[in-house]
């Protein structure tokens, strides 16, 4: 779940129709919770295979838009994500630190 936190690096693997590879045309467009257009717009990175990559930090909470488009080859994708405030496994392994010995510094 790490990666679908706030402030933390979210990375995204995308593979294209048909396996294509070295598409010069991918765009990436995020739309944050908020309706604007995330900035900058990540790179897009070729993997190889017909993958790609690319990666962005969200800085709010919410419902997430993830576009990518090429003309040249048909791709039109789009996913929705949910960024929350807290990553919940941080959450439970410092609730388990304070069960099994954890002290208080002051």
């Amino acid at each position: 779940m790490a990666n679908l936190t706030k402030n933390k690096i979210r990375k995204v693997n995308y593979r294209s129709l048909g396996y294509a590879d070295n598409l010069n045309d991918l765009q990436v467009t995020i739309i944050r919770p908020n309706g604007q257009n995330f900035q900058p717009s990540p790179n897009v990175q070729n993997l190889g295979d017909g993958l790609y990559s690319f990666s962005y930090t969200p800085n709010l909470s919410g419902i997430w838009i993830e576009k990518i488009k090429s003309n040249s080859n048909g791709d039109d994708a789009i996913q929705t994500v949910v960024i929350e405030n807290y990553d919940l496994d941080d959450i439970q392994d410092q609730i388990s630190h304070l069960r099994h010995g954890g002290s208080f510094q002051n």
